[in-house]
């Protein structure tokens, strides 16, 4: 009669078990955001990573031209001397030219191009069905479509030398672009006469916080989220993660900002 009495009393009643799946879901609601943020930061330390090498894969082919910056890799406008030859019609001798060779690239070898938190099936401007697959963009005030009044063209010629640049520290080379602007590696995130409609935006994939608010772009508001942070990498070849408001500025966007005198530093 005992052993009959202990086995009756071994099932859990049902305000036991659903004591138990509450504190169960309390304690998921209380790691999936902290596994979430864990899992973020270490996809930033290796999108940190990819810039870092790709700023001395940067370096080494301009040392090899003379110092010369390769040209932009826009859209329509292909180059043989474009940084990296990402187009569908090119992409398969992307290990051939620009950082390629410098970077080990293949048409199946190109993640160091890629950050892990970024996602390159889904991209806004899709240039024609040919969206631009990676995540790292050139500044286009460092190359040959760059300049004070410039008029965008295929020149093959590079129109900046590296050892021009006398703020290697401060000019940002190249950024992590948002998904939704991203069209080329040619990147315009500052423009001089307030002609910001097609600013491309520093993408805050990773920074969780600010990327809950409510992230597009507008006529009036070019740069929404200014405190919104994400990594660059300057001409000197270091990284940092820095805020939008820092990265799309006249101080950080040119390599002479006073050639601009009446413009503003920071976009609205």
């Amino acid at each position: 009669m005992v052993a009959k009495h202990l086995r009756r009393n071994v099932a859990f009643t049902l305000v036991e078990l659903l004591v138990v799946m509450g504190i169960i879901a309390v304690l998921l609601g209380i790691l999936i955001p902290v596994v979430s943020k864990a899992r973020e930061a270490g996809n930033r330390t290796v999108c940190t990573s990819n810039l870092g090498k790709l700023g001395i894969a940067f370096t080494m082919l301009c040392s090899d031209h003379d110092f010369n910056v390769p040209a932009g890799a826009r859209v329509g406008h292909p180059n043989t001397d474009d940084w990296v030859w990402w187009d569908k019609k090119r992409i398969a001798n992307i290990g051939l030219h620009g950082v390629g060779p410098y970077l080990q690239l293949s048409p199946t070898s190109t993640k160091i191009l890629l950050c892990p938190s970024d996602r390159p099936d889904f991209r806004i401007r899709m240039n024609g069905g040919d969206p631009y697959p990676f995540s790292y963009i050139l500044n286009n005030w460092l190359c040959s479509n760059s300049g004070p009044a410039a008029t965008p063209s295929p020149v093959p010629k590079c129109a900046i030398n590296l050892n021009q640049i006398r703020r290697g520290s401060d000019t940002i080379l190249y950024i992590e672009e948002d998904e939704r602007t991203v069209d080329d590696g040619f990147c315009t995130f500052w423009t001089e006469g307030g002609s910001w409609g097609g600013t491309n935006l520093l993408a805050i994939r990773h920074d969780p916080e600010t990327r809950k608010l409510p992230d597009n772009p507008t006529g009036t508001l070019p740069v929404p989220n200014q405190s919104g942070r994400g990594n660059v990498c300057f001409c000197d070849g270091h990284v940092e993660y820095v805020p939008r408001s820092f990265c799309h500025s006249k101080t950080h966007g040119t390599p002479d900002p006073g050639v601009f005198p009446t413009d503003v530093d920071v976009l609205p």
